[in-house]
């Protein structure tokens, strides 16, 4: 289990906040579960079960989700926004991830984020019916 306590105090806010989600989760996995069918419950999705979830998984050098949820029947690569903006073509790359198992992608936002057609179009994007993205504020009551 990662020791919250001596994270580096050169980490930004939503790189702080990941790894702090990561911590809760490693120290609950119901919590992990309860987000997974939280967001794929929202997707009209079909539920999996919970595996393990990695801090800024390792997708190559150009690439950096900032967490991946591992279920039994696939992965989700989580994009975590707070205030700062998409990067450019931040999610159409992180979609294009070459990855050894069936992977969805899905932004969680604070506020709120442009999210291009293309992107919800693509069958690997997770979202809410409503919205373009997924909103910590719905997200916040399963933890």
């Amino acid at each position: 289990m990662s020791n919250i306590f001596m994270l580096p105090g050169s980490l930004g806010e939503e790189d702080l906040f990941t790894a702090r989600l990561h911590h809760l989760i490693e120290s609950d996995r119901e919590i992990g579960q309860h987000i997974v069918e939280a967001i794929l419950h929202s997707a009209k999705r079909p539920i999996s079960k919970f595996k393990s979830a990695v801090n800024h998984p390792n997708v190559g050098s150009e690439n950096q989700p900032d967490f991946l949820l591992q279920c039994e029947d696939f992965d989700i690569f989580c994009e975590h926004k707070l205030l700062s903006p998409l990067g450019n073509r931040q999610l159409e790359r992180y979609l294009g991830i070459s990855w050894k198992r069936p992977f969805y992608v899905a932004l969680i936002s604070l506020g709120s984020c442009v999210v291009s057609q293309d992107v919800r179009d693509n069958p690997k994007y997770l979202y809410p019916d409503d919205a373009m993205h997924f909103d910590w504020r719905d997200i916040y009551p399963v933890i």
